[in-house]
Protein backbone atom coordinates (compact mmCIF):
# COMPACT_ATOMS: atom_id res chain seq x y z
CA UNK A 1 0.00 0.00 0.00
CA UNK A 2 1.21 3.31 -1.47
CA UNK A 3 1.35 6.10 1.33
CA UNK A 4 1.01 9.31 0.48
CA UNK A 5 2.28 12.60 2.62
CA UNK A 6 0.70 15.56 2.47
CA UNK A 7 2.30 19.33 1.78
CA UNK A 8 1.63 20.07 5.59
CA UNK A 9 3.36 16.87 6.80
CA UNK A 10 6.24 16.83 4.23
CA UNK A 11 6.72 20.58 6.02
CA UNK A 12 6.60 19.40 9.41
CA UNK A 13 8.90 16.43 8.60
CA UNK A 14 11.86 18.43 7.25
CA UNK A 15 11.17 21.02 10.43
CA UNK A 16 11.14 18.47 12.51
CA UNK A 17 13.78 16.16 11.46
CA UNK A 18 15.57 19.53 11.29
CA UNK A 19 14.94 20.06 15.16
CA UNK A 20 16.05 16.89 15.97
CA UNK A 21 19.49 17.58 14.41
CA UNK A 22 19.78 20.77 15.18
CA UNK A 23 19.07 20.68 18.97
CA UNK A 24 21.05 17.51 18.85
CA UNK A 25 23.99 19.14 17.29
CA UNK A 26 23.33 22.20 19.94
CA UNK A 27 22.77 19.71 22.81
CA UNK A 28 26.02 17.68 22.08
CA UNK A 29 28.07 21.32 21.85
CA UNK A 30 26.48 22.51 25.16
CA UNK A 31 27.52 19.37 26.81
CA UNK A 32 30.77 19.10 25.84
CA UNK A 33 31.43 22.90 26.29
CA UNK A 34 29.87 23.05 30.08
CA UNK A 35 31.65 19.65 30.17
CA UNK A 36 35.26 21.66 29.34
CA UNK A 37 34.28 24.75 31.14
CA UNK A 38 33.93 22.95 34.68
CA UNK A 39 37.03 20.69 34.04
CA UNK A 40 39.18 23.73 32.73
CA UNK A 41 37.86 25.66 35.96
CA UNK A 42 37.88 22.84 38.24
CA UNK A 43 41.88 22.60 37.10
CA UNK A 44 42.57 26.66 36.81
CA UNK A 45 40.95 26.44 40.79
CA UNK A 46 43.31 23.96 41.74
CA UNK A 47 46.48 24.89 40.39
CA UNK A 48 46.09 28.57 41.36
CA UNK A 49 45.37 27.70 44.88
CA UNK A 50 48.26 25.38 45.02
CA UNK A 51 50.54 28.43 43.46
CA UNK A 52 49.21 30.93 46.01
CA UNK A 53 50.05 28.74 48.34
CA UNK A 54 53.22 27.06 47.45
CA UNK A 55 54.40 31.44 46.88
CA UNK A 56 53.10 32.82 49.83
CA UNK A 57 54.86 29.75 51.90
CA UNK A 58 58.09 30.26 49.98
CA UNK A 59 58.10 34.07 50.77
CA UNK A 60 56.72 34.06 54.51
CA UNK A 61 59.76 31.32 54.92
CA UNK A 62 62.08 33.94 53.56
CA UNK A 63 61.19 36.26 55.22
CA UNK A 64 61.36 34.06 58.62
CA UNK A 65 65.14 33.33 57.74
CA UNK A 66 66.24 36.94 57.25
CA UNK A 67 64.66 37.46 60.81
CA UNK A 68 66.59 34.59 62.23
CA UNK A 69 69.35 36.12 60.49
CA UNK A 70 68.60 39.21 61.69
CA UNK A 71 68.00 38.36 65.57
CA UNK A 72 71.94 36.78 65.46
CA UNK A 73 73.28 39.88 64.53
CA UNK A 74 71.49 41.91 66.89
CA UNK A 75 72.54 39.59 69.25
CA UNK A 76 76.11 39.59 68.25
CA UNK A 77 76.25 43.31 67.74
CA UNK A 78 75.22 43.79 71.36
CA UNK A 79 77.54 41.63 73.00
CA UNK A 80 80.23 43.34 70.71
CA UNK A 81 79.05 46.39 72.36
CA UNK A 82 79.01 45.38 76.06
CA UNK A 83 82.40 43.57 75.75
CA UNK A 84 83.85 46.78 73.91
CA UNK A 85 82.77 48.24 77.28
CA UNK A 86 83.42 45.69 80.13
CA UNK A 87 87.15 45.08 78.32
CA UNK A 88 88.35 43.91 82.17
CA UNK A 89 85.30 41.07 82.60
CA UNK A 90 86.91 37.80 82.51
CA UNK A 91 85.88 34.83 80.56
CA UNK A 92 85.31 32.89 83.48
CA UNK A 93 82.49 35.55 84.78
CA UNK A 94 80.97 35.28 81.64
CA UNK A 95 78.25 32.75 82.38
CA UNK A 96 77.24 34.63 85.79
CA UNK A 97 76.13 37.89 83.78
CA UNK A 98 73.27 38.48 84.22
CA UNK A 99 72.92 41.40 82.00
CA UNK A 100 75.09 39.60 79.45
CA UNK A 101 72.71 36.98 79.55
CA UNK A 102 69.53 39.25 79.04
CA UNK A 103 71.43 40.23 75.87
CA UNK A 104 72.97 36.77 74.62
CA UNK A 105 69.45 35.09 74.83
CA UNK A 106 66.27 36.29 73.29
CA UNK A 107 63.18 34.85 71.74
CA UNK A 108 63.27 33.72 68.13
CA UNK A 109 59.62 33.63 66.75
CA UNK A 110 57.20 31.69 68.56
CA UNK A 111 59.51 29.12 69.98
CA UNK A 112 62.43 29.25 69.19
CA UNK A 113 65.82 31.46 71.50
CA UNK A 114 69.47 32.81 70.27
CA UNK A 115 72.23 31.19 72.50
CA UNK A 116 76.07 31.54 72.79
CA UNK A 117 79.37 29.13 72.43
CA UNK A 118 82.68 29.45 71.88
CA UNK A 119 84.57 28.19 69.33
CA UNK A 120 85.08 24.70 71.10
CA UNK A 121 81.52 24.05 71.19
CA UNK A 122 80.95 24.89 74.89
CA UNK A 123 77.37 26.32 75.79
CA UNK A 124 77.92 29.75 77.54
CA UNK A 125 74.39 30.92 77.70
CA UNK A 126 71.43 29.01 77.04
CA UNK A 127 67.05 29.49 77.64
CA UNK A 128 67.50 25.81 79.52
CA UNK A 129 69.85 26.38 82.46
CA UNK A 130 70.75 22.62 81.78
CA UNK A 131 72.69 23.57 78.51
CA UNK A 132 74.78 25.67 80.20
CA UNK A 133 78.67 24.56 80.13
CA UNK A 134 77.68 21.61 77.74
CA UNK A 135 79.81 20.83 74.97
CA UNK A 136 77.89 21.19 71.89
CA UNK A 137 79.86 18.22 70.23
CA UNK A 138 79.15 15.50 72.29
CA UNK A 139 75.44 16.00 72.72
CA UNK A 140 74.09 12.60 71.88
CA UNK A 141 72.17 11.85 68.95
CA UNK A 142 72.24 15.13 67.44
CA UNK A 143 71.37 15.70 63.97
CA UNK A 144 74.36 15.43 61.53
CA UNK A 145 73.57 18.80 60.15
CA UNK A 146 73.24 20.47 63.19
CA UNK A 147 76.48 19.41 64.00
CA UNK A 148 77.18 20.93 60.69
CA UNK A 149 76.48 24.47 61.25
CA UNK A 150 77.87 24.85 64.50
CA UNK A 151 81.23 23.47 63.38
CA UNK A 152 81.24 25.76 60.30
CA UNK A 153 80.17 28.75 62.56
CA UNK A 154 83.62 28.26 64.18
CA UNK A 155 85.06 29.52 60.89
CA UNK A 156 82.53 32.80 60.23
CA UNK A 157 79.23 32.95 59.52
CA UNK A 158 76.99 29.07 59.20
CA UNK A 159 73.62 28.69 58.44
CA UNK A 160 71.27 25.53 57.48
CA UNK A 161 68.28 23.51 58.23
CA UNK A 162 68.17 20.33 60.45
CA UNK A 163 65.41 18.14 61.74
CA UNK A 164 64.53 18.68 65.39
CA UNK A 165 61.74 17.27 67.25
CA UNK A 166 59.38 19.30 68.93
CA UNK A 167 57.82 19.44 72.13
CA UNK A 168 54.67 16.96 71.29
CA UNK A 169 57.32 14.60 69.51
CA UNK A 170 56.71 15.85 66.48
CA UNK A 171 59.90 16.23 63.66
CA UNK A 172 60.23 19.82 62.28
CA UNK A 173 62.44 21.40 60.27
CA UNK A 174 64.40 24.14 61.98
CA UNK A 175 66.92 26.58 60.47
CA UNK A 176 70.08 28.11 62.71
CA UNK A 177 72.22 31.08 61.78
CA UNK A 178 75.22 31.51 63.74
CA UNK A 179 77.60 34.89 64.03
CA UNK A 180 80.86 35.24 65.35
CA UNK A 181 81.05 37.89 67.91
CA UNK A 182 84.33 39.96 66.81
CA UNK A 183 86.74 40.06 69.03
CA UNK A 184 85.91 37.15 71.09
CA UNK A 185 86.03 33.61 70.61
CA UNK A 186 82.26 33.94 71.37
CA UNK A 187 79.50 32.73 68.93
CA UNK A 188 75.86 33.59 68.67
CA UNK A 189 73.28 31.04 67.40
CA UNK A 190 69.85 31.59 66.81
CA UNK A 191 67.46 28.97 65.56
CA UNK A 192 63.52 28.27 65.23
CA UNK A 193 60.98 25.87 63.39
CA UNK A 194 60.98 27.45 59.92
CA UNK A 195 57.30 26.83 59.38
CA UNK A 196 56.57 28.98 62.62
CA UNK A 197 56.52 31.94 59.40
CA UNK A 198 54.35 29.99 57.39
CA UNK A 199 51.72 28.72 59.84
CA UNK A 200 49.55 32.02 58.81
CA UNK A 201 49.27 30.27 55.65
CA UNK A 202 47.93 26.76 56.95
CA UNK A 203 44.10 29.52 57.64
CA UNK A 204 44.54 30.59 53.86
CA UNK A 205 45.54 27.05 52.70
CA UNK A 206 42.32 25.81 53.91
CA UNK A 207 40.13 29.16 52.87
CA UNK A 208 41.54 28.60 49.09
CA UNK A 209 40.82 24.65 49.08
CA UNK A 210 37.00 25.23 50.66
CA UNK A 211 36.19 27.46 48.09
CA UNK A 212 37.81 25.28 45.42
CA UNK A 213 35.82 22.34 46.39
CA UNK A 214 32.56 24.66 46.98
CA UNK A 215 33.21 26.02 43.35
CA UNK A 216 33.78 22.42 42.04
CA UNK A 217 30.68 20.86 43.61
CA UNK A 218 28.64 23.78 42.35
CA UNK A 219 29.84 22.98 38.89
CA UNK A 220 29.14 19.76 38.90
CA UNK A 221 25.38 20.20 40.54
CA UNK A 222 24.88 22.81 37.24
CA UNK A 223 26.42 20.65 35.38
CA UNK A 224 23.80 17.87 36.18
CA UNK A 225 21.18 20.12 36.06
CA UNK A 226 22.02 21.82 32.71
CA UNK A 227 21.90 18.02 31.27
CA UNK A 228 18.24 17.62 32.56
CA UNK A 229 17.04 21.30 31.32
CA UNK A 230 18.19 19.79 27.89
CA UNK A 231 17.08 16.76 28.06
CA UNK A 232 13.45 18.63 28.89
CA UNK A 233 13.94 21.36 25.66
CA UNK A 234 14.90 18.56 23.74
CA UNK A 235 11.47 17.00 23.79
CA UNK A 236 9.91 20.60 24.20
CA UNK A 237 11.34 21.73 20.91
CA UNK A 238 10.11 18.84 18.74
CA UNK A 239 6.10 20.83 19.04
CA UNK A 240 7.89 24.74 18.12
CA UNK A 241 8.83 26.18 15.14
CA UNK A 242 12.56 26.66 13.67
CA UNK A 243 12.51 30.05 14.75
CA UNK A 244 11.81 29.53 18.24
CA UNK A 245 14.76 26.97 18.02
CA UNK A 246 16.91 29.02 16.30
CA UNK A 247 16.50 31.69 19.24
CA UNK A 248 16.77 29.06 22.19
CA UNK A 249 19.92 27.97 20.69
CA UNK A 250 21.56 31.38 20.89
CA UNK A 251 19.59 32.23 24.21
CA UNK A 252 21.73 28.86 25.26
CA UNK A 253 25.03 29.53 23.44
CA UNK A 254 25.65 33.36 23.95
CA UNK A 255 26.05 32.98 28.12
CA UNK A 256 28.31 29.46 27.55
CA UNK A 257 30.84 31.44 25.10
CA UNK A 258 30.93 34.17 27.89
CA UNK A 259 31.22 31.58 30.16
CA UNK A 260 34.07 30.22 28.22
CA UNK A 261 35.87 33.41 27.52
CA UNK A 262 35.81 34.17 31.44
CA UNK A 263 36.83 31.25 32.33
CA UNK A 264 39.96 31.70 29.64
CA UNK A 265 40.78 35.05 31.27
CA UNK A 266 40.51 34.03 34.85
CA UNK A 267 42.28 31.29 34.12
CA UNK A 268 45.33 33.81 33.42
CA UNK A 269 45.27 35.36 36.37
CA UNK A 270 42.95 38.77 35.36
CA UNK A 271 40.97 38.49 38.98
CA UNK A 272 39.09 41.84 38.19
CA UNK A 273 37.41 40.03 35.35
CA UNK A 274 33.58 39.82 35.47
CA UNK A 275 31.44 37.44 33.48
CA UNK A 276 27.78 39.12 32.47
CA UNK A 277 25.19 36.50 31.77
CA UNK A 278 22.02 37.86 32.61
CA UNK A 279 19.98 34.97 31.61
CA UNK A 280 18.05 34.73 34.64
CA UNK A 281 18.76 30.70 35.21
CA UNK A 282 21.37 29.02 36.01
CA UNK A 283 23.64 29.88 33.67
CA UNK A 284 23.71 33.18 35.89
CA UNK A 285 23.96 31.33 38.65
CA UNK A 286 26.91 29.80 37.43
CA UNK A 287 28.61 33.09 35.86
CA UNK A 288 27.82 34.72 39.34
CA UNK A 289 29.73 31.74 41.31
CA UNK A 290 32.51 32.57 38.79
CA UNK A 291 32.34 36.06 39.55
CA UNK A 292 32.75 35.00 43.79
CA UNK A 293 35.59 32.55 43.40
CA UNK A 294 37.17 35.28 41.37
CA UNK A 295 36.61 37.76 44.12
CA UNK A 296 37.58 35.34 46.17
CA UNK A 297 40.86 34.74 45.08
CA UNK A 298 41.36 38.21 44.47
CA UNK A 299 40.55 39.16 48.01
CA UNK A 300 43.34 36.25 49.07
CA UNK A 301 45.90 37.76 47.08
CA UNK A 302 45.31 41.21 48.47
CA UNK A 303 45.14 40.00 52.26
CA UNK A 304 48.39 38.06 51.34
CA UNK A 305 50.06 40.89 50.04
CA UNK A 306 49.46 42.99 52.93
CA UNK A 307 50.68 40.63 55.31
CA UNK A 308 53.68 40.36 53.69
CA UNK A 309 53.85 44.51 53.16
CA UNK A 310 53.37 44.70 56.83
CA UNK A 311 55.94 42.23 57.17
CA UNK A 312 58.55 44.02 54.89
CA UNK A 313 57.54 47.29 56.74
CA UNK A 314 58.63 46.52 59.67
CA UNK A 315 62.00 44.77 58.93
CA UNK A 316 62.94 48.33 57.05
CA UNK A 317 61.99 49.63 60.65
CA UNK A 318 64.22 46.92 62.11
CA UNK A 319 66.83 47.79 59.92
CA UNK A 320 66.61 52.07 60.18
CA UNK A 321 66.49 51.32 63.99
CA UNK A 322 69.94 49.37 63.85
CA UNK A 323 71.58 51.74 61.53
CA UNK A 324 70.79 54.47 64.12
CA UNK A 325 72.21 52.42 66.72
CA UNK A 326 75.82 51.73 65.10
CA UNK A 327 75.61 55.37 63.73
CA UNK A 328 75.35 56.96 67.51
CA UNK A 329 77.93 54.05 68.40
CA UNK A 330 80.47 55.53 65.54
CA UNK A 331 79.60 58.97 66.78
CA UNK A 332 80.27 58.28 70.04
CA UNK A 333 84.22 56.96 69.17
CA UNK A 334 84.80 60.02 67.50
CA UNK A 335 82.97 63.08 69.33
CA UNK A 336 84.88 64.12 72.61
CA UNK A 337 82.66 67.07 73.55
CA UNK A 338 79.29 65.91 75.86
CA UNK A 339 77.59 69.22 74.42
CA UNK A 340 77.99 68.02 70.78
CA UNK A 341 76.88 64.48 71.18
CA UNK A 342 74.16 65.27 73.03
CA UNK A 343 72.34 67.44 70.29
CA UNK A 344 73.88 64.97 67.06
CA UNK A 345 71.57 62.27 69.05
CA UNK A 346 68.77 63.50 69.85
CA UNK A 347 68.50 65.63 65.87
CA UNK A 348 69.36 61.65 64.46
CA UNK A 349 66.42 60.15 66.56
CA UNK A 350 64.26 63.41 65.54
CA UNK A 351 64.99 63.22 61.84
CA UNK A 352 65.39 59.41 61.24
CA UNK A 353 61.95 58.45 62.68
CA UNK A 354 60.46 61.82 62.31
CA UNK A 355 59.65 62.66 66.21
CA UNK A 356 57.85 65.52 67.42
CA UNK A 357 60.55 66.59 69.85
CA UNK A 358 63.78 64.70 71.07
CA UNK A 359 65.17 65.46 74.72
CA UNK A 360 68.48 65.01 76.59
CA UNK A 361 68.26 64.86 81.00
CA UNK A 362 71.60 64.56 82.75
CA UNK A 363 71.90 64.23 86.58
CA UNK A 364 73.94 67.13 87.66
CA UNK A 365 77.06 65.40 89.70
CA UNK A 366 77.06 68.75 92.34
CA UNK A 367 73.28 68.96 93.04
CA UNK A 368 71.61 65.52 92.31
CA UNK A 369 69.12 66.89 89.49
CA UNK A 370 68.00 66.79 86.60
CA UNK A 371 68.67 69.31 83.99
CA UNK A 372 67.89 69.43 80.48
CA UNK A 373 70.77 69.09 78.48
CA UNK A 374 69.88 69.02 74.70
CA UNK A 375 66.48 69.94 73.12
CA UNK A 376 65.56 68.80 69.78
CA UNK A 377 62.13 70.20 68.20
CA UNK A 378 60.57 69.31 65.03
CA UNK A 379 61.02 72.32 62.61
CA UNK A 380 63.64 73.91 65.23
CA UNK A 381 67.30 73.69 65.70
CA UNK A 382 67.50 75.25 69.08
CA UNK A 383 69.62 73.29 71.69
CA UNK A 384 69.78 74.09 75.34
CA UNK A 385 73.22 74.09 75.96
CA UNK A 386 74.78 72.20 78.94
CA UNK A 387 74.64 74.45 81.93
CA UNK A 388 71.58 76.16 82.00
CA UNK A 389 69.43 75.29 85.04
CA UNK A 390 66.08 73.98 83.62
CA UNK A 391 65.08 71.55 86.77
CA UNK A 392 62.36 68.81 85.88
CA UNK A 393 59.85 68.35 88.32
CA UNK A 394 60.21 64.79 90.01
CA UNK A 395 56.29 64.44 89.77
CA UNK A 396 56.65 64.25 85.99
CA UNK A 397 57.26 61.74 83.39
CA UNK A 398 60.78 62.12 83.44
CA UNK A 399 61.52 62.93 86.82
CA UNK A 400 59.65 59.67 87.95
CA UNK A 401 61.69 57.72 85.64
CA UNK A 402 64.62 59.53 86.74
CA UNK A 403 63.63 58.18 90.21
CA UNK A 404 62.43 54.06 89.78
CA UNK A 405 65.00 54.00 86.43
CA UNK A 406 62.23 52.09 84.99
CA UNK A 407 60.96 53.59 81.48
CA UNK A 408 57.90 55.29 80.48
CA UNK A 409 55.86 54.77 77.55
CA UNK A 410 52.67 56.87 77.53
CA UNK A 411 50.46 56.98 74.22
CA UNK A 412 47.86 59.40 75.48
CA UNK A 413 49.41 61.91 77.66
CA UNK A 414 46.07 63.31 77.99
CA UNK A 415 45.59 60.29 80.44
CA UNK A 416 48.93 59.93 82.69
CA UNK A 417 48.99 62.10 85.23
CA UNK A 418 52.57 62.29 85.53
CA UNK A 419 52.00 64.54 82.68
CA UNK A 420 53.04 67.92 82.69
CA UNK A 421 52.23 69.94 79.67
CA UNK A 422 54.72 72.81 78.38
CA UNK A 423 53.31 75.63 76.37
CA UNK A 424 56.34 75.92 73.88
CA UNK A 425 55.13 71.20 73.33
CA UNK A 426 51.39 72.01 73.08
CA UNK A 427 51.21 69.59 70.28
CA UNK A 428 52.93 66.59 72.49
CA UNK A 429 50.23 63.77 72.38
CA UNK A 430 52.58 60.78 73.30
CA UNK A 431 55.59 60.19 74.98
CA UNK A 432 58.79 57.68 75.49
CA UNK A 433 60.78 58.20 78.00
CA UNK A 434 63.89 55.43 79.42
CA UNK A 435 67.08 56.13 81.62
CA UNK A 436 70.42 56.53 80.89
CA UNK A 437 72.14 54.39 83.29
CA UNK A 438 74.63 51.88 84.57
CA UNK A 439 73.60 49.14 86.91
CA UNK A 440 71.31 51.11 89.41
CA UNK A 441 72.65 54.73 88.88
CA UNK A 442 70.72 56.47 86.53
CA UNK A 443 73.05 58.84 85.07
CA UNK A 444 69.69 60.63 83.04
CA UNK A 445 66.85 60.64 80.65
CA UNK A 446 66.11 60.09 76.84
CA UNK A 447 62.86 61.72 76.23
CA UNK A 448 61.11 61.30 73.27
CA UNK A 449 57.80 63.06 72.44
CA UNK A 450 54.88 62.83 69.07
CA UNK A 451 52.19 64.59 67.95
CA UNK A 452 49.94 61.51 67.65
CA UNK A 453 48.10 59.39 70.00
CA UNK A 454 49.17 55.20 70.22
CA UNK A 455 52.80 57.11 68.08
CA UNK A 456 54.99 54.56 69.88
CA UNK A 457 55.25 50.94 70.29
CA UNK A 458 57.75 48.09 71.09
CA UNK A 459 60.51 49.02 68.10
CA UNK A 460 60.42 52.64 69.62
CA UNK A 461 61.22 51.37 73.08
CA UNK A 462 63.36 48.99 71.51
CA UNK A 463 65.62 51.71 69.73
CA UNK A 464 65.07 53.88 72.71
CA UNK A 465 66.56 51.42 75.44
CA UNK A 466 69.35 49.96 73.06
CA UNK A 467 70.63 53.98 72.64
CA UNK A 468 69.90 54.93 76.28
CA UNK A 469 72.56 51.46 77.05
CA UNK A 470 75.25 52.96 74.38
CA UNK A 471 74.71 56.71 75.70
CA UNK A 472 75.40 55.46 79.30
CA UNK A 473 78.78 54.37 79.05
CA UNK A 474 80.29 57.74 77.00
CA UNK A 475 77.85 59.91 79.55
CA UNK A 476 79.77 58.17 82.80
CA UNK A 477 83.37 58.78 81.16
CA UNK A 478 82.42 62.54 80.49
CA UNK A 479 81.23 63.39 83.39
CA UNK A 480 84.03 61.47 85.52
Amino acid sequence: MKVRLGIRAKILIPFLALSFISLGVISSLAFRTIYEISHLTKQNSISMGQEVTRQSITALEDLGRRLVQRRALNVANEMELFMRYHPDIDVSELKDNEELADIAVQRVGQTGYTMVYDKTGVVYFHNDPKMVGVNLRKIGGEPVYFLSIVERSFLGEASGYYEWEDAKGKVRTKYMHCIPVERTDLVVAAGTYIDEYSAPMEGLEAEIAATVLTTTQYIEEQVRKAQLIFIAIFGGMILIATTVIFLLSRAITRPILALTKGAEVIAKGELDYSIKADTGDEIQQLAEQFNNMARALKESYTSLEKKVEERTRQERQRAEQLRTINEVSRKISSVVNLDELLPYVGNLLRETFQYYNVNIFLTEPSSGKLVLKALCISGQKGVIPVGVPLDVDEESIVGWVAQTGEPILANDVSSDPRYRAVEALRDTRSELAVPVRIGNKVLGVLDIESTEVDAFGEADLFTAQTLARVLCHSVQAFLD
